[in-house]
């Protein structure tokens, strides 16, 4: 289960606005699946050269 914005925010060092921002971006490239409260990579490859 995807822990709340700002839980993840802080465990990564960031804010709440860009853990949202980056999820909604990576939703709308088709790398990622959200359903209820959970996160499915649909595209491992893709995030990978993305993020790093």
């Amino acid at each position: 289960m995807l822990p709340t914005n700002s839980t993840l925010a802080a465990e990564l060092g960031s804010v709440p606005e860009v853990v949202s921002r980056k999820l909604g971006e990576f939703y709308r490239l088709g790398l990622i699946a959200l359903e209820r409260r959970t996160v499915r990579v649909t595209d491992a490859v893709r995030l990978r050269e993305i993020v790093g």
